[in-house]
């Protein structure tokens, strides 16, 4: 009785799961498109859009006990992912009416809806610790630890959310000037550049040469390297120099089985030390592909598809 309905199937992470999740869904879109399968990636388009016109926002799963809070925002890059693939479909088969109603699509539900999630979730402040971890992705870990040495990341600004929330800006910027909204896209354009200029002033670590969380009470960046610093290379906000100290960097992350989550020494947390996960594997590979360091990102996906390959044939 707890399930939220949507209007079309839903995806699932895997088989002990009977409800969808927010950034597992938007990670898995680029696997549906490339496998033909665009009509089944417009319909989680339509059931994230749906969810935010109802609830004003994307619930970290669709089941009511996640209706206080979100995971990271990838909504806006599953919508412009779909409306690209669904562009160049049209344009293969020169189909104008499929193009028109997808630009009517993109201006009168697409835009209106993600720039609604944005002003009024998004830049919303009024978060508690346990919701925040959640929305930064990393549920959970002891480098938005403060001075209570427990969770604080309320009073953290983490590398992860700000960047995705500039490729949020400059997704909505990109679908407004796909479908001709002139002052959406000029507005979303400014807010994409201020959020990177703040990343560049505020969690650019020069002396280290990545980007790290910082702690906003004392100043202090969150303790060493852990992957979100591959982030802003995700979404593109990186300056070539950035990139290029990032992929020197990221080494310390480098294991046999793909890269860890950070170099935080193990503790009971899932987002901390050699633990290794997806998320953490495809911004990195995607990172680097953006900035044109192809060995890297191979390097990167053939040790952590080789892991998988090796747990499936074990298991």
């Amino acid at each position: 009785g707890s399930l939220i309905p949507t209007p079309y199937p839903f995806l699932i992470p895997a088989g002990r799961f009977l409800e969808s999740y927010y950034w597992d869904t938007g990670f898995s879109i680029d696997g549906l498109i490339l496998t033909g399968r665009l009509e089944l990636a417009q319909m989680q388009a339509e059931n994230l859009l749906e969810q935010i016109r109802h609830f004003g926002f994307v619930p970290n799963g669709n089941r009511d006990y996640y209706l206080t809070r979100s995971q990271p925002p990838l909504s806006s890059r599953l919508v412009r992912s779909v409306v690209e693939a669904t562009q160049r479909k049209a344009k293969e088969s020169n189909d104008k009416l499929l193009s028109e109603k997808l630009r009517h699509w993109v201006s009168e539900r697409a835009v209106p809806l993600l720039a609604g999630e944005f002003d009024h979730f998004w830049s919303d402040e009024n978060r508690r610790d346990v919701r925040a971890m959640a929305e930064s992705g990393l549920d959970f870990t002891e480098i938005f630890n403060g001075d209570s040495a427990r969770n604080e990341i309320t009073n953290f600004a983490p590398v992860l959310l700000n960047a995705l929330l500039a490729g949020f800006a400059s997704d909505v910027a990109w679908l407004s000037r796909f479908c001709g909204l002139a002052y959406e896209y000029e507005r979303f354009t400014a807010i994409a550049s201020a959020r990177r200029s703040s990343i560049d002033r505020h969690l650019w670590d020069g002396k280290a040469g990545y980007y790290r969380s910082l702690n906003l009470s004392n100043k202090q960046f969150s303790p060493g390297v852990d992957f979100t610093t591959f982030a802003p290379l995700y979404v593109g906000i990186a300056s070539k120099r950035q990139a290029r100290l990032v992929a020197m960097s990221s080494s310390e992350l480098l294991r046999h089985g793909g890269l860890a989550s950070n170099t935080v020494h193990p503790t009971v947390h899932q987002w901390d030390g050699d633990n290794g996960w997806a998320p953490a594997q495809m911004m990195a590979v995607a990172g680097f592909l953006n900035y044109g360091y192809t060995e890297q990102a191979k390097d990167i996906a053939n040790r952590w598809t080789r892991t998988l390959a090796e747990i499936f044939h074990r298991h």
